[in-house]
């Protein structure tokens, strides 16, 4: 494994299979970010809702 990220990396960074890589990677990554938010904001929503529900009950 290291040593196929080693070649990537030496590789030259003109060509089209590189290119190809960085973008998958950054797509990668935006996709991981956007999950992670907006998991928090559903649990976020949750917790708040979970909140209002026991006020209620409480009157």
């Amino acid at each position: 494994m290291k040593r196929q990220r080693k070649d990537t990396q030496l590789c030259v960074k003109t060509s089209a299979t590189h290119k190809k890589q960085t973008s998958l990677r950054e797509r990668y990554r935006r996709d991981v970010d956007f999950r992670v938010k907006k998991k928090e904001s559903i649990t976020i929503k949750y917790k708040t809702d979970l909140h209002f529900r026991m006020k209620q009950k409480e009157t």
